[in-house]
Order: structure tokens, then sequence, then C-alpha cells
């Protein structure tokens, strides 16, 4: 049996080899479709590169967005390269190549995106507190170029339902995040101690050896029997 799985190991690496060939190739034809698109100036608004990172707006720009919303787009796509996600996209779209055979990666791969977009959001939103209905007309009107590549940072390559709703998401004040903070403290030490008074007590050694008491060396857990007092 000691053999039989060795000599299937190279065909299982052989395997995997194969999968991370295909997954790059699909990565790379992604990335040139978009990149066609974008000089075409059909994609967009978005950021593409990751070493260095640039903002692409489609042709129709400025006149399918106001300026108000032009500017809030502008600002989400730079807080995108100051957060570093086109750095963490990169690293993500490499982990999807390498385990390409763990499903888990791809949906950890969706999560993060959308966690991206939501922190952006978040912080765009936090400037100003009455830019929410003008954020969310930017975000319904660029539904049309919703396709990006797997490296870039999309506007709208997400939830828009999602993200509408959590720009009427208020931020919960000073006093309720300590009152979470207390909560989750006391229940953390009760939770010890709970755990602590259920816990199995070692054997009473005491009526084995009359005149003896066991002593436990703290280093090797060995115990050893001394003369009681």
């Amino acid at each position: 049996k000691p053999a039989l799985k060795v000599a299937w190991a190279p065909k299982l690496v052989v395997l995997w080899l194969a999968g991370c060939a295909i997954a790059t190739a699909i990565l790379v034809l992604r990335e040139h479709l978009f990149r066609r698109r974008v000089d075409q100036g059909q994609a967009g608004p978005a950021v593409m590169g990751a070493l260095w990172p640039r903002i692409v707006l489609p042709a129709d720009f400025a006149q399918r967005f106001e300026a108000r919303e032009r500017e809030l787009i502008v600002l989400h796509e730079r807080t995108h390269i100051q957060r570093g996600d086109p750095i963490a996209n990169l690293v993500i779209a490499g982990a999807g190549v390498l385990c390409w055979c763990n499903p888990m990666i791809a949906v950890a791969q969706r999560f993060i995106r959308i966690d991206q977009e939501l922190a952006c959001d978040a912080t765009v939103v936090a400037l100003r507190s009455d830019i929410r209905a003008d954020y969310a007309r930017a975000l319904m009107k660029a539904q049309m170029n919703a396709s990006v590549s797997p490296l870039a940072c999309g506007w709208a390559t997400h939830p828009l339902i999602l993200r509408v709703s959590m720009l009427n998401r208020r931020e919960p004040s000073l006093h309720r995040d300590i009152a979470g903070f207390l909560t989750m403290t006391f229940l953390a030490i009760m939770a010890m101690v709970v755990v602590w008074s259920v816990a199995p007590r070692g054997p009473d050694y005491s009526d084995l050896r009359p005149g003896l008491a066991p002593e436990m060396d703290p280093y090797t857990g060995a115990i050893t029997w001394v003369q009681g007092e």
C-alpha cells in the first residue's frame, strides 16, 4: 500500500500542474478581454494594474455621470489604490491559480472582493453625510459596465442591493461600541469560568499510600510520593 501511494504522487502533481496551467490561461484571457474593452472605452470605472495602478474610466463617463457623481467615483477608486487593493487582488488571483482544486478559495475570493468595495464605500460616505443619494445613483448608473478583470477593482462589480443598503446603515455610536466591548469581555470571562468549573479534576491519591502525598513534577508531569506532613 505505501508503494501504491508513492506511485500515485507524480500523477497527482501532474494533475495539479495541469489545473494551474488552465487556471492561468483563463486568468490571462479574462485580463486580455478586459484590457481590450479598456482600449475601446467600454470598461470602467475601475482600477487596473497592481504595481502601477491607474484609474480606468469609460468613454461616456462625463455624459453618463453628473459632476458630483464623477467626483465620488474617482474618490472611490483612489481609496482602492490607497488601501492597496490592486496588490491584494493579485495575491488573491495567485491563490486561485495555485489552489484551483479548493472551492473554498473561490468563495473566499468572492467575499474579499465584496469586502473591498464595502470598505471603500464606507470610507467615501464617511467624508460627508449628504452624498448617500448621489452615491447610490452612481452605483446604479455604473451597472452597465460591470465586467472587469479578476485583477482590477471594479466600481459596480458586486451586489448592488447590498451596497445600496449599506449606504443607509449608520455607524454605531461610541457608547454602543463601549457597551459591545464590555458585553463581549464579560461573556468571554464567564465562558472561561464555566469551562474551568466543569473541567475534570485529577484523581485523589491520598488513600492509596497512607502517610505519603503525591507531588507532580511541573516539567515532566511525573508523580512522585513524598512524606506527608
